[in-house]
């Protein structure tokens, strides 16, 4: 999960890892290499550090790592930016996975997403099974 929106140099020198190692592992020492033309060596260890505590990097084991795919940590920035933004609307909303989970009682345009998953908060699914408990004339 993405804390902050990163400073140019962090996002770009994520990229640069991204690029260059794409899917697979990479050690601590072949991402220092592959930074170490644009910045110290010091520079380039402290953000590949820094990367893995904001998520852009996930390690593996101790000095391994995986770049995310850039479509997953966007993704994942545009739900919480707008699970968010509907949350100071005063709307029920928190993001998972990607995705904008938003309560039934949102505005249509905000179900319509192709990022938001709507359905029901607890709270409403239990007063409607009350309701409908009334109806078919059990106690409730």
């Amino acid at each position: 999960m993405i804390k902050r929106w990163p400073k140019r140099r962090e996002f770009l020198a994520y990229y640069t890892l991204w690029r260059a190692f794409g899917d697979r592992e990479f050690n601590l020492g072949e991402a220092v290499e592959i930074l170490k033309p644009y910045m110290g060596g010091r520079v380039a260890e402290r953000l590949v550090k820094r990367l893995v505590k904001q998520g852009f990097l996930v390690r593996i084991r101790p000095l391994v790592y995986r770049a995310k795919p850039l479509t997953q940590l966007l993704d994942e920035a545009t739900a919480i930016y707008f699970a968010g933004r509907l949350r100071r609307r005063g709307y029920e909303a928190y993001a998972e996975n990607g995705k904008i989970i938003v309560a039934d009682d949102a505005p249509l345009e905000a179900c319509k997403h192709p990022l938001a998953i709507c359905e029901r908060s607890p709270r409403d699914a239990n007063e409607n099974e009350d309701k409908e408990n009334r109806v078919k004339g059990n106690s409730v």
